[in-house]
């Protein structure tokens, strides 16, 4: 007996634990359990994996054929802002065995017939709109260089296309009649920027379907162009390109969109070259003053100096509101 109390004792003495190391065995004693149970617990999961890439393969493929879209369906996020233009175009190609295809002219189908061969209904919408404003794809180069047209989807049409003998031939025509007029030093038509249509810019030497859009786009964003400096704000226009063509275009300022100072919100004073916070100081100027009596008044604003005025003041009126 006095042996146990000894041994007792030399227990007790040896294995003293401080509440923190308490706290610390019974922590670890907690996870250890939680291990084992997971570990006995995965025995008894069956897992099925995949073990080659041709199994994976499928699966995808599988996947994608349940959540495939329609061809009609409209895609989302087709478009951004003018300035940055279209960032994702991608065109809803067919099957082989749904596509089927005949000779055809793009420049005389229908929306429903642009979706029928594998356009999207926004992208078959963009090309009719193109036709409608006068543009014209003239040969096959045209047609793919249209920012609608993926290659994909050019390699799988171009041995249908056809274009209009007719029109191609007067457009050759008029560009032999044109070098002709040059080489004889005769005055050029001057074309107005500000109602020109796509097939008048096109028919200017270095102008293609994108570029022409591209001024028309602007010019849209605008209210029309006050000075031909702006085509090199045009996105595509080089430098030699504006060379070239600046002394055959002029600007008729009656045909610009103007906006009044004293009836928009700052949401209605959207403009490229209005800032937001010029808006807003522009509206708050007139509920302090009242209305503007004439657009030089803005000169009075803290934010708006002679430079500003003089590149957005033909774009404002300041009408009454009474």
């Amino acid at each position: 007996m006095q042996y146990l109390r000894q041994f007792i004792r030399h227990l007790r003495q040896n294995f003293i634990f401080t509440p923190s190391e308490r706290k610390g065995t019974i922590t670890l004693g907690i996870i250890g359990c939680i291990m084992c149970i997971v570990i006995f617990v995965m025995n008894f999961i069956e897992i099925d994996p995949i073990t080659n890439d041709s199994t994976l393969q499928r699966a995808v493929e599988e996947f994608e054929v349940k959540n495939e879209l329609s061809p009609n369906q409209e895609e989302e996020n087709l478009f951004d802002s003018t300035e940055n233009f279209p960032k994702a175009w991608q065109t809803k190609e067919l099957t082989e065995e749904r596509l089927v295809l005949t000779p055809f002219d793009p420049n005389k189908l229908t929306v429903e017939e642009w979706i029928k061969i594998g356009l999207s209904e926004k992208q078959a919408s963009v090309m009719r709109n193109y036709i409608q404003k006068g543009g014209r794809f003239k040969t096959k180069d045209d047609f793919k260089r249209s920012f609608v047209i993926t290659d994909k989807f050019y390699n799988k049409v171009e041995p249908y296309l056809i274009f209009n003998e007719a029109f191609v031939k007067q457009q050759n025509a008029d560009s032999m009649v044109y070098r002709k007029s040059e080489r004889r030093d005769k005055p050029h038509t001057i074309i107005d920027l500000n109602t020109a249509t796509m097939y008048e810019l096109e028919a200017m030497p270095g102008i293609g379907p994108k570029i022409a859009g591209g001024i028309i786009n602007y010019r849209e964003k605008l209210g029309g162009y006050t000075n031909v400096g702006q085509l090199k704000e045009v996105y595509f226009m080089k430098d030699s390109l504006y060379e070239q063509i600046k002394d055959r275009l002029t600007c008729n300022l009656n045909n610009l969109h103007k906006i009044n100072i004293n009836t928009n919100d700052v949401k209605e004073l959207k403009h490229p070259y209005i800032e937001y916070y010029i808006a807003k100081v522009i509206i708050e100027y007139r509920k302090v003053h009242g209305d503007y009596k004439d657009v030089k008044e803005l000169m009075q604003v803290r934010v708006i100096d002679q430079e500003w005025m003089n590149k957005v003041g033909p774009y404002l009126t300041a009408t009454p509101t009474n």
